[in-house]
C-alpha cells in the first residue's frame, strides 16, 4: 500500500497479477480434471474393470454437479473480474465473491478433515 494525500490505495499492478494467477491456477486445474473426465481416464469409475461407469455426457454432467467444481468456477469468475478491474464492487459482485470464498473454504476444510487422511 502506498500513501497518497493521507489515504491508502492498493497497488493495482500487484493486485491484478495476484487475481490473474489465482484465476489461472483454478482454471488450469479444472481444465485438466475436465479433460480426464471426458477421456474417461480412471475417473468416476464404478466397477472393477476400470471402464467408465457412464457415457461422456453423464460424466460431464456429474463433473459440474460437484460442489468443489462449482466453488472453483465461482473463484475463476470472481478472480478474473478482479484481474480486469481490482476496484470492482457492487452488491451482486459481493454476493458472488463471498459465495466463492465460502465454497472454496468449505472445500478445503472437507479435504483436510475427510479426504486427506484416506
Amino acid at each position: 500500500m502506498t500513501a497518497t494525500s493521507g489515504t491508502t490505495t492498493p497497488h493495482v499492478g500487484a493486485a491484478r497479477s495476484w487475481h490473474l494467477v489465482t484465476a489461472l491456477i483454478s482454471f488450469l486445474s479444472l481444465l485438466v480434471q475436465f479433460v480426464l473426465i471426458v477421456r474417461g481416464v480412471n475417473v468416476l469409475v464404478d466397477d472393477a474393470t476400470g471402464r467408465p461407469a457412464a457415457d461422456v455426457a453423464t460424466r460431464v454432467l456429474r463433473f459440474f454437479s460437484y460442489f468443489t467444481v462449482q466453488s472453483n468456477v465461482l473463484v475463476i469468475v470472481t478472480e478474473s473480474m478482479l484481474a480486469l478491474g481490482p476496484a470492482r464492487d457492487g452488491r451482486w459482485f459481493r454476493v458472488l465473491r463471498i459465495a466463492g470464498l465460502i465454497g472454496i473454504t468449505v472445500t478445503f476444510i472437507v479435504y483436510l478433515v475427510a479426504l486427506r487422511p484416506i
